[in-house]
């Protein structure tokens, strides 16, 4: 891998690690780009714009000047598949802890495992190990009140981000959709999963949901925790008094590069937005993305086609019948007849709800954690977003991706553009509620 002698001088606003400084005329060249592509500009720099692949040089630029993310080196990342590997993996790591456990997960409700997970940490907290859980007052509302007395009644530190009023429904709006495990600062989890019953086993029918969750260790571990600490601040708690950091012997070499992209929600977007607008315009040969709720909006809808159509292979797998949220299907099926148009391809997982958020560009950039591609992610939700330049990763979830075609319908354009008033009339009407979707 050609990636030595990256330069890491320059510190991020997102997380705490120093990365590559972006050269002038790179920086420059960068702007043209993403301008042209957004078809503000005339066709120089897209004309310039290489056929091959982005390296891991190219990819470490471009994340830092757009997003502010700062890839390092020094990372294992590992992928779960569905729960039946998740939990396990989280329940070891949460039994091995020595010195501090950091949680927060968007759904915490019912089920064994959210029980089994909340007997976990309260054994840690009642061994001296601090641990602190985060839940999200609309994302656990319907949690047990067994389960939340168990908490109350523990030395576990819990708080709620942004408690649901009985009445005020419009303070819903305001949610941390992240979902983060992070222990003894060394070891970190993210991705889709949410601690309910419907996530347990192994995906084999409806009532067991399709996700995928990674293990990270490495400097990323850092920015997961000042993620999880952004959003306990905002509930009212407090840092430890002696915040324990984990010391490093040597410098972080070896391994995949990887950086955490912690988006805040906003009015009009975020950093998850220009995340998915980057990695998009910046395919080359393959763009593969998973995400149970499929409502990119025009502007992201309008780059993905264009993508397809200046010939990178664009897959795009989303929840099908089994989905959750018919009214965010609806809404995004609105944008099919143009993306098949432009040759992307598309298919509705029907086995189960498919909760994957993954983003693969040419077989090697990997974008994975809570941010689903929809108006919530791009716009008002707080999210976690883990991006690593790593190819075996890739072909896992690629492999996944492959093996996930077998319970999926493909999207036939001819058939899509003749399909009958009503279900066009059904997604004009969802289409109204886009921005809440």
């Amino acid at each position: 891998m050609t990636t030595k002698n990256i330069p890491r001088n320059q510190p991020s606003r997102v997380g705490d690690a120093a990365g590559p400084a972006l050269p002038r005329r790179a920086e420059w060249l960068f702007f043209l780009e993403y301008y042209a592509a957004a078809g503000g500009a005339p066709s120089l720099a897209t004309d310039q714009v290489s056929s091959n692949p982005l390296g891991i040089h190219d990819w470490a630029q471009r994340l830092e000047a757009a997003v502010g993310v700062v890839l390092r080196s020094g990372h294992t990342v590992t992928p779960f598949r569905n729960g039946v590997e998740i939990f396990p993996r989280m329940l070891r790591a949460i039994a091995s802890a020595s010195v501090s456990i950091e949680f927060l997960f968007f759904i915490y409700q019912d089920g064994e495992v959210a029980h089994e997970i909340c007997d976990a940490l309260i054994d840690r907290a009642e061994s001296g190990i601090r641990v602190k859980v985060l839940l999200d007052g609309f994302g656990s509302k319907p949690m047990p009140k067994s389960i939340r007395q168990k908490f109350n009644e523990s030395a576990v530190d819990l708080q709620v981000f942004h408690p649901l009023p009985q009445w005020k429904f419009w303070a819903t709006d305001a949610r941390t959709h992240r979902k983060i495990l992070v222990v003894d600062g060394k070891l970190g989890f993210t991705g889709g999963v949410g601690i309910s019953h419907e996530w347990s086993g192994d995906a084999e029918g409806p009532n067991q949901f399709r996700d995928t969750q990674v293990s990270v260790r490495g400097p990323a571990v850092a920015s997961l925790r000042a993620a999880f600490f952004g959003n306990w601040a905002a509930a009212g708690g407090r840092l430890p008094e002696n915040l324990d950091v984990p010391g490093h012997s040597a410098p972080f070499e070896g391994g995949t590069w990887a950086g955490v992209l912690a988006a805040t929600g906003a009015t009009q977007w975020s950093e998850i937005a220009l995340l998915f607008q980057l990695l998009t315009l910046h395919a080359r040969k393959t763009l593969d993305i998973v995400t149970p709720y499929f409502v990119p909006g025009p502007a992201l809808a309008a780059d993905l086609a264009n993508a397809a159509k200046r010939g990178v292979d664009v897959r795009i797998m989303t929840s099908g019948r089994n989905t959750d949220q018919r009214m965010s299907r609806w809404a995004g099926q609105r944008y099919y007849s143009n993306l098949l148009s432009a040759g992307a391809r598309i298919f509705e997982y029907d086995r189960t709800l498919q909760h994957v958020k993954a983003v693969v560009v040419d077989q090697r950039m990997v974008c994975i954690g809570s941010p689903n591609m929809n108006q919530r992610s791009t716009s008002q939700d707080d999210e976690i977003a883990l991006l690593t330049f790593d190819r075996s990763l890739a072909n896992e979830l690629r492999a996944d991706f492959k093996a996930d075609l077998n319970d999926s319908r493909s999207i036939d354009g001819k058939k899509w553009a003749s399909r009958g008033f009503i279900r066009r009339a059904r997604e004009l009407a969802a289409s109204v509620l886009e921005a809440q979707l």
